[in-house]
């Protein structure tokens, strides 16, 4: 009888310390949870913030203070020229200006290398180039006579050509930075 009862205490004792055991697993896995539940609403925090400092949208290459998105589109998706600048509108943007010839060297170092060009914010206006802010072009020796329904592409290594508004191509949108440069 004296070892039915060691047997039943050994077993009373294992059950004890199986629920001690079971109740720590349980403590632990709340912390878990709990730590979890922590760090998952930090990095939501911490990545929220840094979606605020960013300087420009996704995909946007950041130059001096300005975004600039490069429309690469296949032939089947390139835009007229209104059409090109009406989807720069929807990022709240426009097409690019460039009133410097170093910025102009550098708009022409972007995009793929082909002779198509990539609109920019150029065109004839009654018989005179015209940017979209309203400027005139400052030195029309970088592309030539203007003729009424032209516009004006950026061509890597040639620079600016004139073309029909209504030739299908691709485009650059221009806008400022968000924040932080």
């Amino acid at each position: 009888m004296a070892s039915f009862v060691v047997y039943f205490y050994n077993i009373i004792l294992t059950f004890k310390q199986s629920l001690k055991a079971q109740h720590s697993v349980a403590i632990v896995t709340s912390v878990i949870s709990e730590n979890d539940a922590k760090l998952r609403a930090e990095n939501q925090q911490l990545t929220s913030q840094n979606q605020q400092h960013k300087a420009c949208q996704e995909d946007w290459l950041l130059n001096e203070s300005n975004c600039y998105e490069i429309h690469d589109a296949d032939p089947s998706n390139q835009k007229t020229w209104e059409e090109a600048r009406a989807n720069c509108s929807g990022y709240n943007a426009d097409f690019v200006i460039v009133h410097s010839q170093e910025e102009k060297v550098m708009r022409s170092l972007w995009g793929k290398q082909d002779e198509s060009g990539y609109w920019i914010g150029l065109r004839v206006e009654n018989g005179r180039w015209k940017w979209i802010d309203g400027s005139d072009l400052a030195v029309d020796f970088w592309i030539g006579t203007p003729f009424d329904g032209q516009c004006a592409v950026s061509v890597q290594g040639v620079g600016w050509r004139s073309v029909s508004c209504a030739d299908r191509k691709r485009w650059i949108c221009k806008k400022k930075a968000l924040c932080c440069v």
